[in-house]
C-alpha cells in the first residue's frame, strides 16, 4: 500500500476525471474514493484512460473506497460494495472500509432527515453486524 494517496472528494465529475488523471500522471498510486463522494464513476473513467494508454497497470494501483452510512445493514453491504466496484470499473477493490461508525436510515437517500431536518439514524444495526458483513 502506498504511503501517500490521492483523495477524490471532488464534487464535479469533469474536474474529478481531470484531477485523478493528473494525480496518476504525477505518480500517485493510491486512490482514496467513497460512495459518499458520488464520483466513483469519474474516478474509474480516469483510471481506465491511464490503463488504456499503457502508463499504468492494475497491480501498480491501490484503490480504497468506503461503505456509506445508509448501507450499514448486513443485507446492504455486498450490494453497496458491488455497486462501487462497478462504478470504479474494477474487478477487485484493495481496501473497503466503513466511512463512519454510525448508521443512517437505510435507503438510497444519502442524507435521510426528519421533518425538523435532523439526521435519521438507524438503531436497528450494530457496528459489529456491519463489520461482520464486510468479512
Amino acid at each position: 500500500m502506498p504511503a501517500v494517496g490521492f483523495g477524490t472528494l471532488i464534487p464535479d465529475p469533469l474536474v474529478t476525471r481531470q484531477a485523478t488523471r493528473a494525480a496518476l500522471e504525477a505518480g500517485f498510486r493510491h486512490l482514496d474514493c467513497a460512495e459518499r463522494y458520488r464520483n466513483e464513476e469519474a474516478v474509474g473513467d480516469a483510471r481506465q484512460v491511464a490503463f488504456s494508454a499503457g502508463t499504468l497497470r492494475r497491480q501498480d494501483l491501490f484503490v480504497t473506497t468506503k461503505l456509506w452510512n445508509t448501507n450499514h445493514r448486513p443485507e446492504r453491504v455486498r450490494p453497496a460494495f458491488d455497486a462501487s466496484r462497478r462504478r470504479l470499473q474494477l474487478d477487485e477493490i484493495d481496501c473497503y472500509i466503513i466511512h463512519t461508525p454510525f448508521a443512517f436510515q437505510p435507503g438510497d437517500d444519502q442524507n435521510p432527515r426528519d421533518a425538523s431536518g435532523h439526521v435519521i439514524y438507524d438503531s436497528g444495526v450494530t457496528l459489529a453486524e456491519t463489520w461482520g458483513a464486510l468479512e
